[in-house]
C-alpha cells in the first residue's frame, strides 16, 4: 500500500471514529443480497467448522489471469527474505502453520480452464504486538489480466458488529473487566471476510441460544472484530460468562485465549491489552492500553520525531492518533487544528510547512511523547451504585465547539463519585460564525452525543443535565424554531427533539470543564485542570449546585437571528374608499356617506325619515365611519395589535395610540400628556389619520378654501383641533402651493 492510500485511509478512519450520529440500519440491496447468500448457504461440517460460500455479485468468469503476476510477486519476496534469514524464519513458519491449521491445501492439478484465481502474499510486521509480530496478509485486490480483481466481484456485505466506541464505553460501566481473543479468526483478506467471520458468531448465536442464554446475546453484542470486550459486576457472573463463550465457540471450532481482567482469578495474559484501528495496514500512532492489574487506561506514542515537517507527513501522524473515547480531546483538538490551517495553506504534499506552523507541530508532538505517565482509571462508577445522572457540558471557542459527559453515581451511604465519561471537539467551520452560533453547535453535538450512548446507559437510573455557559443558547432552546433563522432554528429543532428544556442549565465559563475541549491544551493543562473528575459542585448535594441567573442577553444578536418573513400582501379595495375617489369635493362625500346611512336605516327598521334634510349629527356620523375605514385600510397591525392589548412596534409608538369609540366606531386616537390639560377632548386626544390618503387631501384643501385660502401654518394648527395627519406640514404646503388663487 503506498503512502498515500495509508493517510487516506488513516483519515477515513479518523472520520469513522469522531462520527457522533448513530448509522443507518437500513441495508442496501447489495448488502441485503450478501445476507441471503449466507443464509442459502452457511453449514457446519462434520468437525463442526463453520462453511459458506463467498458472495459473487458478479460471476467468477470475468476474473482473468493472475499466475503470472502471482509468480512475480513470489520470487520477489523470496529475494527479500533470502537477504534477512530472521524474516525469512517467521514467514516460513507462519505459513507452515497455516498449512498445519488446514487453512489452505496444496493444489496437484490446477484446472486453468475453470474460473480461478491465485492470490499473491506478502508480510506485515507489528512490532508492538504481543502476540504475531509477522502477519502474512493475501491481497484479493490484486487485479487479474482482465483488470478485474476478486475483491471486485465480491458482495462486502453490511456492517453487522458493534461500534467499538460502545463497546468501550459500556467496559467501564462493569466493575469486573474481561476481554479475550478468538485465535486465528481472521486468516484471509477478502472483501467479504468482516462480515462472514461477524456472521458465523452470529450463526452459533442463533443455534445455540437456548443452550448458552447467557453467553449468546454476548457472542452477539460483545465483540469487535476478533476481541471479546465485556464484563461482570460479580465474580459469580464472570465465571459464568468465561464457561458459556468458551462452550458456545467451540460449537464452532473457535477458541478463546487471553484473557484479561482486572479480578485476579481470570487472568491467562498479563500483558496489558491494546486496541487499535483493527487493521493490518493502519498503525496507531497514538493507542489506548488497559492495564489490567491498575485497572486504567494507558496511552503510548512511540513516534520519532521528522526533521522535515510536511503536509504529507502531519496528515500522517495526525490522522493515525486513536482516542476513540475522547479521553484526550483537548489535546487531539490541537492536531485537528492544526490539520485546518494546513488546507488553509492549500500547500502541496511535500511542501515543508511555515515556521510557526512548524514550531507549533512540533511543541505539539513533543507533548505527546510525555503521555505515558498518564493514567485513567476504567471503571467510572462507585460500587454498588443506588443512583447515576448523567451529566453533559458543552463550549465553544473561535476556533472550534465541543462537550464532555460525566457519570455522578451514588451508593447508600451518599458518596458520591465524579468520572468523566466521554468527549468529543469539533474545529470550527472554514467559513467564520457568530460564538453564539458556535455554541449552539457544542449543544447539538452534545445532544447527538447523549443520544449515541443513551442505550449504554438505559439501564441505570437516574437524572439528565445538560450545562452551557451561553445565555443566548439557553434563549434559543426556550423558542419555537419557527421563529428562528434557518441555521438556528434547525439546530435547535434538533436539540429540543433529543431533549427537554427543563434539562438545560446554565454554568459559569470559570467552572465549566468544556472550555478546555473547545480551546485545546498541552498533557501538563490536561492534568491539573478538572477534565477528568469534573466540576467540584457535582461532588456536592443539588442544593449546592449553580442556580438560575438573570440572564443579560445580547438582543442585538437574538434579533439577528429571528426568521425574516416574507409575505405577499394582496390588498382588496374598500368599496367605499373607491367611490371616495371619483369625487373632488370633501362636503359632497360626506352627504353622500351619510345618505347611505340613511337608506341602510329606513330599510333595516322600515322605518320614514323624521324629517327630509340631512342632520349634523348624520354627517358627524358619516365622517367618522370615512375615517374608522381609512385607519383599517392604513393602521390594521397597529389596530389589531392595541385590541389584543399589545403595545403598537411602528412609527406610532411615540404617539401613544389608543382606541377609543365614537359614533359606533373604534377609532385610533394620539394619548400622550394633554390628557390632564383643561382644554376639548378633540383637541387633547386627535382623530389619527395617515398621509398619502385623497380623503385626508380633501379635507385640508377644504379647510383652506372654507377659512379663507389659509397659509400652511394655519392649516396645521386647524386641522389639529380635531385630527393628527401624518406629515401635515407637507400636506399644508402643497395644498397651499397648488391652490391657483394663492399662487396669484
Amino acid at each position: 500500500m503506498s503512502l498515500d492510500d495509508t493517510v487516506s485511509k488513516q483519515l477515513e478512519m479518523m472520520w469513522k471514529i469522531e462520527e457522533v450520529q448513530s448509522a443507518e440500519k437500513s441495508w442496501s440491496p447489495e448488502q441485503s443480497k450478501c445476507e441471503t447468500s449466507y443464509q442459502e448457504t452457511v453449514r457446519q461440517a462434520m468437525d463442526r467448522r463453520i462453511v459458506v460460500r463467498l458472495p459473487f455479485k458478479e460471476p467468477p468468469t470475468t476474473l482473468g489471469l493472475t499466475r503470472r503476476i502471482a509468480l512475480r510477486r513470489l520470487l520477489g519476496i523470496e529475494r527479500r527474505l533470502s537477504s534477512n534469514p530472521a524474516l525469512k524464519r517467521d514467514y516460513w513458519e507462519f505459513m507452515k502453520q497455516y498449512l498445519e491449521l488446514g487453512h489452505m491445501t496444496r493444489v496437484e492439478d490446477p484446472k486453468l480452464n475453470e474460473p480461478h484465481y491465485y492470490i499473491p502474499h506478502h508480510c506485515v510486521l507489528k512490532p508492538s504486538s504481543t502476540s504475531t509480530k509477522l502477519r502474512v496478509v493475501f491481497d484479493a485486490s490484486c487485479p487479474t489480466s482482465s483488470s478485474r480483481a476478486l475483491n471486485d466481484i465480491l458482495l462486502v456485505g453490511p456492517t453487522i458488529q458493534p461500534e467499538l466506541y460502545l463497546l468501550l464505553l459500556q467496559f467501564r460501566l462493569y466493575r469486573y473487566a474481561l476481554t479475550a481473543d478468538i485465535v486465528k479468526m481472521f486468516q484471509q483478506s477478502t472483501a467479504s471476510t468482516p462480515f462472514l467471520s461477524t456472521r458465523s458468531l452470529q450463526y452459533l448465536a442463533d443455534k445455540y441460544k437456548d443452550k448458552y442464554p447467557l453467553g449468546s446475546p454476548l457472542l452477539k453484542s460483545s465483540f469487535f472484530v476478533d476481541d471479546f470486550i465485556g464484563g461482570a459486576d460479580s465474580s459469580e457472573e464472570l465465571v459464568e460468562i468465561k464457561h458459556q463463550l468458551t462452550a458456545i465457540l467451540k460449537e464452532g471450532c473457535f477458541e478463546l485465549d487471553k484473557w484479561h481482567s482486572n479480578h485476579v482469578d481470570f487472568v491467562s495474559d498479563t500483558t496489558t491489552k491494546s486496541w487499535d484501528l483493527g487493521s493490518d495496514t493502519i498503525t496507531s500512532a497514538l493507542g489506548i492500553k488497559w492495564h489490567q492489574l491498575h485497572d486504567v487506561f494507558l496511552f503510548s506514542f512511540n513516534v520519532p520525531i521528522s526533521r522535515t515537517v510536511t503536509k504529507r507527513s502531519i496528515l500522517s501522524l495526525a490522522s493515525s492518533l486513536f482516542d476513540p473515547l475522547g479521553l484526550l480531546a483537548p489535546l487531539v483538538l490541537v492536531s485537528k487544528i492544526i490539520m485546518q490551517e494546513l488546507w488553509l495553506l492549500r500547500l502541496n504534499w511535500d511542501e515543508s510547512v511555515p515556521q510557526a506552523l512548524h514550531s507549533t507541530w512540533e511543541t505539539f508532538v513533543q507533548d505527546l511523547h510525555t503521555l505515558s505517565s498518564m493514567k485513567i482509571p476504567r471503571f467510572c462508577l462507585t460500587i454498588g451504585p443506588q443512583q447515576v445522572d448523567i451529566h453533559g457540558f458543552c463550549d465553544a471557542s473561535i476556533r472550534a465547539y465541543g462537550c464532555c459527559i460525566y457519570l455522578r453515581s451514588q451508593d447508600k451511604s451518599g458518596n458520591v463519585t465524579v468520572k468523566l465519561f466521554t468527549a468529543k471537539s469539533r474545529v470550527a467551520p472554514i467559513k467564520r460564525k457568530s460564538l453564539p452560533k458556535l455554541e449552539l453547535c457544542g449543544a447539538l453535538l452534545l445532544a447527538r452525543l447523549l443520544q449515541k450512548i443513551q442505550p449504554t446507559l438505559a439501564h441505570l437510573e437516574g437524572e439528565t443535565f445538560f450545562w452551557t455557559d451561553s445565555q443566548i443558547v439557553l434563549h434559543w432552546l426556550k423558542q419555537h424554531s419557527s421563529t428562528l433563522s434557518a441555521f438556528v432554528g434547525n439546530r435547535v429543532a434538533e436539540i429540543q427533539d433529543i431533549t427537554r428544556a427543563g434539562q438545560w442549565q446554565h454554568i459559569s465559563t470559570k467552572i465549566n470543564p468544556a472550555d478546555i475541549v473547545s480551546r485545546g491544551c498541552t498533557n501538563r493543562q490536561l492534568t491539573e485542570s478538572t477534565w477528568f473528575t469534573g466540576p467540584e459542585f457535582l461532588l456536592r448535594e443539588r442544593k449546592h449546585w449553580p442556580q438560575p441567573e438573570h440572564s443579560n442577553l445580547d438582543m442585538e444578536v437574538v434579533n439577528k437571528e429571528r426568521r425574516k418573513l416574507a409575505f405577499t400582501q394582496v390588498t382588496k379595495e374598500n368599496y367605499l374608499l373607491t367611490v371616495i375617489s371619483r369625487y373632488g369635493s370633501y362636503t359632497k362625500i360626506l352627504r353622500i356617506v351619510a345618505q347611505l346611512h340613511r337608506f341602510h336605516q329606513l330599510t333595516k327598521y322600515k322605518e320614514k325619515a323624521d324629517v327630509e334634510f340631512i342632520q349634523p349629527m348624520q354627517l358627524q356620523k358619516a365622517l367618522h365611519c370615512i375615517v374608522w375605514i381609512i385607519q383599517n385600510h392604513f393602521f390594521s397591525q397597529d389596530i389589531q395589535g392595541l385590541q389584543r392589548g399589545n403595545p403598537v412596534e411602528r412609527s406610532l409608538k411615540h404617539l401613544n395610540p389608543f382606541l377609543e369609540e365614537a359614533s359606533g366606531y373604534q377609532l385610533l386616537k394620539v394619548g400622550g400628556r394633554l390628557a390632564l390639560s383643561d382644554i376639548a377632548r378633540g383637541q387633547r386626544h386627535p382623530i389619527l389619520l395617515p398621509k398619502g390618503c385623497y380623503f385626508v387631501e380633501l379635507y385640508v384643501r377644504h379647510l383652506h378654501l372654507s377659512n379663507y385660502h389659509a397659509g400652511a401654518k394655519a392649516l396645521i394648527a386647524l386641522t389639529r383641533l380635531k385630527f393628527w395627519i401624518l406629515n401635515i406640514r407637507d400636506i399644508a404646503r402643497r395644498t397651499v402651493r397648488s391652490c391657483i388663487h394663492c399662487v396669484r
